[in-house]
Protein backbone atom coordinates (compact mmCIF):
# COMPACT_ATOMS: atom_id res chain seq x y z
CA UNK A 1 0.00 0.00 0.00
CA UNK A 2 1.23 3.69 -0.51
CA UNK A 3 1.42 5.97 2.00
CA UNK A 4 -1.24 8.21 1.97
CA UNK A 5 0.75 11.51 1.53
CA UNK A 6 2.42 10.14 -1.76
CA UNK A 7 -1.48 9.10 -3.20
CA UNK A 8 -2.78 12.57 -2.07
CA UNK A 9 0.14 13.99 -4.05
CA UNK A 10 -0.34 11.80 -7.13
CA UNK A 11 -4.27 12.41 -6.86
CA UNK A 12 -2.82 16.41 -7.10
CA UNK A 13 -1.04 15.88 -10.17
CA UNK A 14 -3.47 14.11 -11.73
CA UNK A 15 -6.42 16.38 -11.41
CA UNK A 16 -3.62 19.32 -12.79
CA UNK A 17 -2.93 17.46 -15.75
CA UNK A 18 -6.78 16.56 -16.21
CA UNK A 19 -8.03 19.97 -15.60
CA UNK A 20 -5.71 21.14 -18.43
CA UNK A 21 -6.27 18.74 -21.28
CA UNK A 22 -10.18 18.64 -20.59
CA UNK A 23 -10.14 22.17 -21.45
CA UNK A 24 -8.23 21.63 -24.57
CA UNK A 25 -10.24 18.74 -25.31
CA UNK A 26 -13.61 21.07 -25.03
CA UNK A 27 -12.18 23.53 -27.16
CA UNK A 28 -10.84 20.80 -29.83
CA UNK A 29 -7.11 22.01 -29.41
CA UNK A 30 -5.69 18.71 -30.00
CA UNK A 31 -2.47 19.71 -31.35
CA UNK A 32 -1.92 21.71 -28.84
CA UNK A 33 -3.04 18.95 -25.96
CA UNK A 34 -0.51 16.96 -28.13
CA UNK A 35 2.56 19.27 -27.11
CA UNK A 36 1.10 19.54 -23.30
CA UNK A 37 1.62 15.66 -22.75
CA UNK A 38 4.54 16.02 -24.57
CA UNK A 39 6.12 18.33 -22.16
CA UNK A 40 4.62 16.88 -19.48
CA UNK A 41 6.10 13.12 -20.28
CA UNK A 42 9.60 15.13 -20.96
CA UNK A 43 9.38 16.14 -17.53
CA UNK A 44 8.43 12.90 -15.81
CA UNK A 45 10.84 10.38 -17.67
CA UNK A 46 13.22 12.83 -19.52
CA UNK A 47 12.06 11.38 -23.08
CA UNK A 48 9.89 12.97 -25.69
CA UNK A 49 6.71 11.09 -26.50
CA UNK A 50 8.00 9.59 -29.65
CA UNK A 51 10.87 8.17 -27.87
CA UNK A 52 9.10 6.82 -25.05
CA UNK A 53 6.48 5.51 -27.88
CA UNK A 54 9.45 3.79 -29.63
CA UNK A 55 10.45 1.71 -26.55
CA UNK A 56 8.85 -1.66 -26.10
CA UNK A 57 6.53 -1.91 -23.26
CA UNK A 58 9.12 -3.56 -20.99
CA UNK A 59 11.67 -1.57 -21.55
CA UNK A 60 9.38 1.51 -20.51
CA UNK A 61 8.15 -0.20 -17.80
CA UNK A 62 12.14 -0.10 -16.55
CA UNK A 63 12.71 3.29 -16.82
CA UNK A 64 9.88 4.11 -14.96
CA UNK A 65 10.92 1.84 -11.92
CA UNK A 66 14.22 3.30 -11.69
CA UNK A 67 15.63 6.14 -9.49
CA UNK A 68 14.00 7.37 -6.01
CA UNK A 69 10.66 8.69 -7.89
CA UNK A 70 10.11 4.86 -9.63
CA UNK A 71 7.74 2.93 -8.93
CA UNK A 72 4.09 1.96 -9.84
CA UNK A 73 2.82 5.98 -8.78
CA UNK A 74 5.22 7.34 -11.90
CA UNK A 75 3.63 4.57 -13.84
CA UNK A 76 0.16 5.31 -13.56
CA UNK A 77 1.33 8.93 -14.23
CA UNK A 78 2.88 7.99 -17.56
CA UNK A 79 -0.62 5.37 -17.97
CA UNK A 80 -2.91 8.52 -17.68
CA UNK A 81 -0.73 10.83 -20.07
CA UNK A 82 -0.39 7.80 -22.82
CA UNK A 83 -4.53 6.88 -22.41
CA UNK A 84 -5.05 10.51 -22.97
CA UNK A 85 -2.42 11.05 -25.92
CA UNK A 86 -4.00 7.99 -27.61
CA UNK A 87 -7.41 10.26 -27.85
CA UNK A 88 -5.87 13.06 -29.10
CA UNK A 89 -3.88 10.95 -31.75
CA UNK A 90 -6.73 9.50 -32.95
CA UNK A 91 -8.73 12.43 -32.82
CA UNK A 92 -6.34 13.88 -35.23
CA UNK A 93 -4.93 11.04 -36.96
CA UNK A 94 -7.16 7.95 -36.76
CA UNK A 95 -7.31 4.78 -34.88
CA UNK A 96 -4.03 3.23 -35.65
CA UNK A 97 -1.92 6.20 -33.85
CA UNK A 98 -4.50 5.93 -30.66
CA UNK A 99 -4.18 2.00 -30.48
CA UNK A 100 -0.76 1.96 -29.79
CA UNK A 101 -1.05 4.35 -26.92
CA UNK A 102 -3.69 3.07 -25.78
CA UNK A 103 -2.47 -0.67 -25.69
CA UNK A 104 0.98 1.22 -23.92
CA UNK A 105 -1.42 2.16 -21.43
CA UNK A 106 -3.05 -0.53 -20.66
CA UNK A 107 0.45 -2.37 -19.84
CA UNK A 108 1.55 -0.20 -17.57
CA UNK A 109 -1.90 -0.28 -15.56
CA UNK A 110 -1.98 -3.67 -15.21
CA UNK A 111 2.09 -3.66 -14.10
CA UNK A 112 0.95 -1.10 -11.80
CA UNK A 113 -1.79 -3.08 -10.66
CA UNK A 114 0.69 -5.47 -9.10
CA UNK A 115 2.25 -3.15 -6.40
CA UNK A 116 -1.22 -1.48 -5.53
CA UNK A 117 -4.02 -2.38 -3.13
CA UNK A 118 -7.71 -2.19 -3.65
CA UNK A 119 -7.84 1.29 -1.68
CA UNK A 120 -4.95 2.66 -3.64
CA UNK A 121 -6.32 1.49 -6.58
CA UNK A 122 -9.54 3.54 -6.28
CA UNK A 123 -8.29 6.47 -5.27
CA UNK A 124 -6.26 6.79 -8.60
CA UNK A 125 -9.35 5.56 -10.33
CA UNK A 126 -6.81 2.95 -12.30
CA UNK A 127 -9.50 0.65 -12.34
CA UNK A 128 -11.73 2.74 -13.95
CA UNK A 129 -9.07 3.71 -16.53
CA UNK A 130 -8.58 0.06 -17.11
CA UNK A 131 -12.14 -0.60 -17.82
CA UNK A 132 -12.05 2.47 -20.02
CA UNK A 133 -9.04 1.31 -21.98
CA UNK A 134 -10.48 -2.37 -22.23
CA UNK A 135 -13.94 -0.53 -23.79
CA UNK A 136 -11.92 1.52 -26.56
CA UNK A 137 -9.57 -2.14 -27.36
CA UNK A 138 -12.23 -4.26 -27.75
CA UNK A 139 -12.94 -3.95 -31.33
CA UNK A 140 -9.05 -4.68 -31.81
CA UNK A 141 -7.34 -7.84 -31.20
CA UNK A 142 -4.90 -7.60 -27.73
CA UNK A 143 -1.03 -8.55 -28.10
CA UNK A 144 -0.63 -11.65 -25.93
CA UNK A 145 1.87 -10.04 -24.14
CA UNK A 146 -1.03 -7.59 -22.71
CA UNK A 147 -3.37 -10.72 -22.54
CA UNK A 148 -0.77 -11.92 -20.31
CA UNK A 149 -1.02 -9.24 -17.88
CA UNK A 150 -4.75 -9.26 -18.24
CA UNK A 151 -5.39 -12.70 -16.80
CA UNK A 152 -4.01 -12.20 -13.61
CA UNK A 153 -5.46 -8.55 -13.26
CA UNK A 154 -9.18 -10.37 -13.64
CA UNK A 155 -8.37 -12.52 -11.22
CA UNK A 156 -7.01 -10.40 -8.70
CA UNK A 157 -9.89 -8.12 -9.08
CA UNK A 158 -12.76 -11.45 -8.97
CA UNK A 159 -13.51 -11.60 -12.97
CA UNK A 160 -12.81 -15.39 -12.55
CA UNK A 161 -14.81 -16.30 -15.37
CA UNK A 162 -12.89 -13.42 -17.57
CA UNK A 163 -9.22 -14.40 -16.73
CA UNK A 164 -9.96 -18.18 -16.91
CA UNK A 165 -10.82 -17.37 -20.73
CA UNK A 166 -7.84 -15.28 -21.15
CA UNK A 167 -5.71 -17.81 -19.70
CA UNK A 168 -6.68 -21.22 -21.64
CA UNK A 169 -6.47 -19.08 -24.77
CA UNK A 170 -2.99 -18.50 -23.98
CA UNK A 171 -2.77 -21.38 -23.01
CA UNK A 172 -4.04 -23.02 -26.45
CA UNK A 173 -2.23 -20.26 -28.39
CA UNK A 174 1.37 -21.70 -26.59
CA UNK A 175 1.81 -18.38 -25.71
CA UNK A 176 4.23 -18.77 -22.28
CA UNK A 177 5.56 -21.72 -21.64
CA UNK A 178 6.03 -23.87 -18.44
CA UNK A 179 6.27 -20.32 -16.56
CA UNK A 180 2.42 -19.68 -17.75
CA UNK A 181 1.76 -22.68 -16.82
CA UNK A 182 3.18 -22.68 -13.69
CA UNK A 183 1.60 -19.35 -12.75
CA UNK A 184 -1.76 -20.96 -13.70
CA UNK A 185 -1.39 -23.73 -11.47
CA UNK A 186 -0.78 -21.20 -8.76
CA UNK A 187 -3.34 -19.20 -9.23
CA UNK A 188 -5.94 -22.00 -9.10
CA UNK A 189 -4.58 -23.39 -6.25
CA UNK A 190 -5.25 -20.30 -4.77
CA UNK A 191 -9.05 -20.28 -6.36
CA UNK A 192 -10.25 -23.83 -4.75
CA UNK A 193 -9.03 -22.09 -1.67
CA UNK A 194 -12.12 -19.98 -1.91
CA UNK A 195 -15.82 -20.64 -0.86
CA UNK A 196 -17.84 -21.18 -3.76
CA UNK A 197 -20.21 -17.82 -3.19
CA UNK A 198 -17.19 -16.34 -4.21
CA UNK A 199 -16.32 -17.73 -7.02
CA UNK A 200 -19.60 -17.69 -8.27
CA UNK A 201 -19.58 -13.99 -7.87
CA UNK A 202 -16.71 -14.02 -10.17
CA UNK A 203 -18.54 -16.21 -12.80
CA UNK A 204 -16.65 -19.57 -11.49
CA UNK A 205 -17.85 -22.45 -9.90
CA UNK A 206 -16.14 -24.41 -7.35
CA UNK A 207 -16.34 -27.43 -9.43
CA UNK A 208 -15.36 -25.82 -12.71
CA UNK A 209 -12.34 -24.12 -10.52
CA UNK A 210 -11.43 -27.67 -9.20
CA UNK A 211 -12.02 -29.05 -12.79
CA UNK A 212 -9.59 -26.09 -14.28
CA UNK A 213 -6.90 -27.25 -12.16
CA UNK A 214 -6.75 -31.05 -12.35
CA UNK A 215 -6.94 -29.78 -16.69
CA UNK A 216 -3.50 -27.42 -15.74
CA UNK A 217 -1.98 -30.15 -13.63
CA UNK A 218 -2.26 -32.47 -15.78
CA UNK A 219 -1.12 -30.48 -18.95
CA UNK A 220 1.59 -29.89 -16.99
CA UNK A 221 2.41 -33.63 -15.95
CA UNK A 222 2.04 -34.26 -20.05
CA UNK A 223 5.11 -31.73 -20.59
CA UNK A 224 7.24 -32.93 -18.30
CA UNK A 225 6.86 -36.49 -19.64
CA UNK A 226 7.78 -35.34 -23.33
CA UNK A 227 11.02 -32.97 -21.34
CA UNK A 228 12.14 -36.45 -20.10
CA UNK A 229 15.76 -37.84 -21.40
CA UNK A 230 14.64 -41.44 -23.00
CA UNK A 231 16.25 -44.26 -21.22
CA UNK A 232 17.38 -45.49 -24.13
Amino acid sequence: MFQRDYIMRMIEQISQMAGTLIGLKQSKQPQQALLHIDELLRRLTGLTSRLLNGLSDSSLLDLLRQGPEGGAGKVVLVAKLLKEEGDFEQMLHGVPHGYSRYCKSLYLYLKATEEMDAADRELLRVDEDIAELLRLLHPYELPSAIRAELWPYYSATGRYADAENELFRLLDEGYGGNALLGAAISAYARLVGLDDEALQAGGLSLKEAQEALEQLQAMQTAVAEVSEPSSL
